[in-house]
């Protein structure tokens, strides 16, 4: 694969011209990538589309990280650094990455171009001579390892080496400076596992191994004598280095003394939700792993509880958004739950309110390109409905009363989570925020907003009750949770213009609307065009032209809607529950003075809550109805919604480890399990493939001494006492070997004095 820098001359007469970037995106292969995001740093991205190609204009000179987001093509990124002089033509390969460098003497200045000066990537056989101080190799792939080697012809003939992983997320550029080299190599345990999170330091560098256990420390003096040190955590699992720096390769491999054990990462049981301040306190648990000393719990960065045990009581008097990490711990380090917990603690709302919990509207929401939508033509249909109404703090600071918005897309799986929280008097969001089906994936996306809307004379105003001429600055950062995504950041200052009583037509019906478009004051494009409608309460037509996704714009037109006349159920209608323990929550209803619950036909609670805790539900499909009791003792009932129950037991999690015993020797096997069980049933599957059940009781816990030779791969299970089945746990592997297999070497000295015993035991055995 050929390298795609290339320079194209510019004028001689355009010094201080501003110039072009261009090329092409490929799939690893070579074909043409999907559409692929380049973005110059810190401007807005430009897009390929179908046509494989993209330009970025107006580039001033000087250096500048460029970054290529391939969004058909498995959502990779890969980062660079540039110098630009001239127009460049740069193509980008999915997959793949360049290294760039420059050279330096002894006192700082960039090398000039030599032939004797030269730098050279060791693994392809590539050599090249800098130019202005400056060369590059590429692409190659990201996820390798790859040696670059200075070598300086024109001083002294010393060489320079630098080992590296090429990184699609961060760009791969390194100074090479004459009179100085590297240390590098990988961190191993004593039984060879690669050592990830070590941290190496010589007291003025450190750096922390990858996990391949591989580490770099660069620009170490030549002649230097260097001491390193090896620690996880407070544990050295190394003694100290001390050795001298010299011209040449830089390999420092460590084979640790110590087996460092990082605890499991701990997993939540519970879920996020929404959350009435009502429905509180609430139980918070989780599960966690091998070599586990205590928990930590946070809530929005304070520790909550730190101690042995796996659950929780939250409670507080305070609405909000709440977010929850554990952390398990031992003295080696931390290791912290891949997926975050939210809570949604909301408050009862009052009859003032513009929105009511369980108002709702249905829009058909186009996307464009259709590559940023799942459907085919990039057409989406969802539902926004009113949970509840919060405080929350927007982009440039100021607290404000929002209402909260769970919206339900079409294309969600069935654990996929997706509110917004909407500014009470403008109607435009505050917050996002969006996390996948842990099924499918455990990415996440979060977004903070800023609307601040002034008249002429800067005092703040409110978008429906205001005339004349008004000013928007708008901000938002959305924080992208998919490894090697970049954050998104928007900051725009705009002109706003309102037209009352403009007639649109939409699915739902034709309205008279109040019109609002905001414009942006720098290029003037109309970033949002708006229509209100009175009785809707809400848009019933939205163009968003800033979306801050993938999208270039997406359009909302209002196909239903509805004000609720009768008690409105939260819980989400048709909703999958794999849990048998769950809420089913409602809206307060106006002069209702107690509720009644019926699942199936049958009341189940009556009180004057707005929700209520089912546990240990069989599997199935329920039915729920309410009735909202009013004084007069009339009731009126709510329309009925149905959850379907497949409770789905976790595997229990073994505690011992894999392991090799001697023939005979007894081990003792424990696991984890929080439900209430019949029995465990342990298997073991020998090397020929053959399972025996080797345990089955009521406990955690078995001592086994009668494993097989050869390696045993081991797996519990247990039934339930509502009698679901689990799956099987992770395999543990257990290996039995031969008494002899483990003696240590015998010495001739030893054996010597075997045989002279053994010689003079026949020889009293003959005189008998």
């Amino acid at each position: 694969m050929l390298t795609s820098f290339i320079s194209l001359s510019a004028s001689s007469e355009d010094v201080d011209s501003s110039y072009k970037i261009s090329g092409n995106v490929f799939t690893s292969d070579g074909n043409q990538a999907g559409n692929t995001f380049i973005k110059l740093i810190p401007r807005d991205s430009v897009q390929t589309g179908g046509s494989g190609t993209y330009e970025i204009t107006d580039v001033v000179s000087g250096e500048h990280i460029i970054r290529a987001y391939f969004l058909g093509d498995g959502h990779t990124t890969s980062y660079r650094k540039i110098f630009v002089n001239e127009d460049m033509v740069l193509d980008w390969y999915e997959g793949h990455n360049w290294v760039t460098l420059e050279m330096f003497d002894s006192s700082g200045s960039y090398l000039d171009y030599s032939p004797t000066t030269t730098v050279k990537l060791v693994e392809a056989n590539q050599s090249k001579s800098v130019v202005n101080g400056r060369s590059e190799f590429g692409p190659f792939d990201i996820g390798e390892y790859y040696t670059l080697r200075a070598y300086y012809g024109d001083i002294d003939h010393s060489t320079q080496y630098i080992h590296f992983k090429m990184e699609g997320s961060t760009p791969n550029d390194f100074s090479l400076k004459h009179g100085m080299n590297s240390k590098y190599g990988f961190i191993t345990s004593s039984n060879g596992d690669a050592m990830p999170g070590v941290t190496v330091s010589n007291g003025t560098f450190q750096t922390t191994t990858n996990e391949d256990g591989f580490f770099l420390i660069n620009n170490l003096a030549v002649g230097s004598t260097q001491s390193f040190t090896f620690k996880s955590g407070n544990v050295e699992v190394a003694p100290p280095l001390t050795l001298d720096v010299v011209s040449g390769p830089g390999w420092m491999n460590i084979s640790a003394s110590e087996n460092v054990r990082y605890p499991d990462s701990p997993q939540f049981l519970l879920e996020t939700q929404t959350i009435l301040n009502s429905m509180l306190p609430i139980e918070i648990d989780w599960i966690g792993g091998n070599n586990t000393l205590f928990y930590t719990l946070t809530s929005n960065g304070e520790k909550l509880y730190e101690g042995f045990g796996e659950s929780f009581t939250f409670d507080t008097n305070e609405s909000g958004i709440y977010e929850f990490q554990i952390g398990a711990s031992n003295a080696n380090g931390t290791s912290n739950s891949t997926q975050k917990l939210f809570l949604l603690v909301i408050p009862e709302q009052t009859s003032s309110d513009l929105w009511k919990s369980g108002m709702s509207w249905d829009y058909q929401i186009f996307y464009s390109p259709v590559s940023a939508s799942l459907d085919v033509d990039g057409i989406h249909n969802a539902t926004y409905t009113v949970i509840g109404k919060e405080k929350v703090e927007d982009s440039f600071g100021y607290q404000k009363d929002t209402f909260l918005l769970r919206k339900n897309d079409e294309y969600h799986l069935d654990r996929e989570k997706s509110y917004q929280w909407i500014d009470s008097d403008n109607l435009w969001p505050l917050r996002t925020y969006w996390e996948d089906d842990p099924t499918s994936s455990s990415y996440f996306q979060e977004g903070t907003l800023g609307w601040n809307l002034t008249n002429e004379q800067g005092d703040k105003v409110n978008i429906f009750d205001s005339n004349g001429k008004m000013y928007l600055h708008f901000n938002r950062t959305n924080i992208i949770g998919v490894p090697g995504h970049p954050n998104g950041y928007d900051d725009t200052f705009n002109l706003v213009s309102i037209q009352r009583g403009v007639m649109v037509d939409t699915p739902a019906g034709i309205f008279s609307t109040t019109y609002i478009t905001i414009t942006d004051s720098n290029d003037g494009v109309i970033s949002w065009e708006l229509w209100y409608n009175d009785t809707v309460k809400n848009w019933v037509k939205k163009i968003d032209r800033l979306p801050g996704s993938h999208a270039d714009r997406v359009e909302y037109h209002l196909t239903s809607y509805h004000i609720p006349l009768t008690p409105q159920f939260i819980t989400q209608d048709g909703a999958n529950y794999i849990s048998n323990d769950y809420f089913i929550e409602w809206s307060t209803f106006k002069d209702a003075e107690s509720y009644n619950l019926f699942q199936d036909g049958e009341l189940i609670y009556s009180g004057n809550l707005t929700s209520f805790y089912i546990e240990d539900q069989d599997d199935g499909n329920y039915k729920y109805e309410l009735y909202a009791v009013l004084s007069s003792e009339a009731s009126i009932r709510s329309d009925s919604i149905s959850i379907n129950v497949t409770f789905t037991p976790d595997m229990p999690l073994f505690v011992t480890k894999s392991q090799t015993i001697k023939y005979g020797k007894a081990i003792n096997l424990s696991w984890n399990y929080s439900e209430d069980i019949i029995w465990f049933s342990v298997v073991a599957e020998n090397q020929d493939g053959v399972k025996t059940e080797i345990y089955n009781g009521t406990d955690n816990f078995a001592l086994i001494d009668d494993l097989e030779l050869g390696q045993n791969r081991l797996r519990v299970k247990a039934q339930l006492s509502n009698g679901k089945i689990s799956e099987f746990s992770d395999s543990l592997f257990i290996t039995v070997v031969e008494n002899s297999e483990e003696l240590p070497t015998l010495s001739p000295i030893f054996i010597f004095a075997v045989f002279a015993l053994l010689s003079i035991f026949r020889s009293t055995k003959v005189e008998k």
